[in-house]
């Protein structure tokens, strides 16, 4: 079983810096048997193809390579210019990778609706609460949580909700 197998992975996307100089792209021919494993497991086992064409280094070697099984999602495989995408040996890779991602839809959530509140009789209920009694028994924490729980529970009562579902 590979570790895609176990992870239940579909589509695979391998890009870098893999560093095998003794590796002649595009026909994957090495004399480095751990080389051959590697290449092997890639192409054969995972089924990948190997995207990149040009040398991707000063020296003319093709070291930085991009892997995938799903290359029908690749498009504009570009090999950039010496320093054109930052101050390195190895020349910047680039590509358009396409998905169809379908939005979420996000479930709609219950708010406070301020415009509508009964502001007068939430004050009066307020009002009416010993708060240096309740919260003179307890520790910052708890005179907190006990404060937030009364609040909440007035603000329920005197303040309507309203479903709203998000906009991003």
């Amino acid at each position: 079983t590979t570790l895609a197998g176990k992870r239940k992975l579909d589509k695979h996307i391998l890009i870098g810096d893999l560093n095998f100089p003794e590796i002649s792209w595009p026909d994957h021919s090495t004399s480095v048997e751990v080389h051959k494993k590697f290449v092997n497991l890639l192409m054969l086992d995972l089924n990948h193809s190997q995207l990149i064409n040009k040398p991707t280094h000063k020296n003319g070697n093709t070291l930085d390579l991009l892997f995938t099984n799903i290359p029908e999602q690749i498009e504009d495989v570009t090999v950039m210019g010496y320093k054109e995408a930052c101050s390195s040996d190895h020349f910047g890779i680039k590509f358009t990778l396409k998905v169809n991602v379908a939005p979420k839809r996000m479930p709609k959530r219950l708010m406070y609706n301020f415009k509508k509140a009964d502001w007068r009789n939430l004050d009066f209920d307020l009002k009416k609460i010993d708060w240096g009694k309740i919260i003179g028994m307890h520790d910052s924490f708890s005179s907190w949580e006990v404060f937030k729980t009364i609040l909440f529970k007035l603000c329920d009562k005197h303040i309507p909700k309203k479903s709203f579902r998000y906009q991003f």
